[in-house]
């Protein structure tokens, strides 16, 4: 950023570098002395350069911690995108051939925690074990303790409710608040809680295939992210996951079926029927909740 100066008093000013041309040659008024002057360019002192240089960087920070939180979540999410993406012919590569193995997998997860995750060297271990059996890769947080117990299969494994039961078993051994089991192709993300009797289970947050006709698309992305040491560390994956345990199955069947809201239903169910037919009908609470319990419960409850 160049220098103009005041002839009468000494006094230097700033000009901004995109506003030089035109300034230069044109008339202006010292703040100090009121002098006024022919603007003209000097080139500032090496302090006047560290001090310019620092306010530059003062300002660029200052942009920086303006941003939105969504803004900066948003360009988290397009790191993870970008990195995955650019993975992603690797990954196709090892499920086009057909004698490729698990470790090739978990090389290529151990790759995508790095470069498209944000994980560091330090927060990977792939040395851990428990109940006597390795880990396949085990994640840390910022303080050293157990984060994400990672169990990662063949591309052509599927990943059933055994390999589930697998990476349970170290997740609550190890204390890990989360687990995920992969066979690259597909991502399966859960955090550790209980189950309806009360007891220790991996709840599942999302299902992620990354072979699919859209590759890696944009929602793959936003879920992908949950993963990632930002959005760990800033609440984001919590956030998330109890958002996601809030709208579990049997939840929204008992909110659903909960008498306030049956009694709504009914209300409405009543006066639209009017409004269409002009006819009033008394709907039996206890036949309306049968009916609701036909349509929302799934088979398997």
């Amino acid at each position: 950023m160049p220098i103009t100066q005041c002839p009468e008093c000494g006094k230097r000013y700033k000009v901004p570098t995109d506003q030089a041309s035109s300034i230069v040659g044109r008339t202006a008024t010292c703040k100090r002395c009121r002098a006024r002057f022919v603007v003209q360019l000097i080139s500032p002192t090496d302090s006047e350069k560290a001090l310019i240089d620092q306010e530059e960087r003062d300002k660029a920070e200052r942009r920086r911690r303006r941003r939105t939180k969504a803004e900066i979540r948003s360009e988290y999410i397009d790191t993870v995108a970008s990195g995955f993406r650019a993975l992603h012919n690797r990954l196709s590569e090892i499920d086009r051939t057909p004698s490729s193995s698990e470790e090739e997998i978990r090389r290529w997860t151990i790759d995508a925690l790095r470069s498209c995750l944000g994980y560091d060297d330090s927060d990977i271990c792939t040395e851990s074990k428990v109940h006597d059996r390795k880990i396949d890769i085990l994640i840390s947080d910022s303080e050293g303790k157990p984060l994400i117990v990672v169990e990662t299969k063949n591309i052509r494994r599927p990943l059933n409710q055994r390999v589930v039961d697998q990476a349970a078993s170290y997740t609550f051994g190890v204390s890990a608040p989360y687990a995920v089991i992969t066979n690259g192709a597909v991502w399966r993300f859960f955090k550790a809680g209980k189950d309806h009797n009360h007891n220790n289970a991996l709840i599942e947050v999302f299902d992620v295939a990354l072979l699919d006709d859209d590759g890696v698309s944009d929602d793959d992305a936003e879920l992908l992210y949950l993963l990632s040491k930002r959005s760990m560390s800033s609440g984001d994956t919590e956030s998330h996951c109890h958002q996601a345990a809030s709208m579990h199955t049997l939840r929204l069947v008992e909110a659903l079926l909960d008498e306030g809201v049956v009694a709504k239903v009914r209300r409405a169910l009543i006066t639209r029927y009017k409004d269409e037919t002009g006819v009033n009908v008394d709907i039996d609470l206890d036949y309306l909740k049968d009916k609701l319990e036909e349509f929302v419960m799934p088979g398997e409850l």
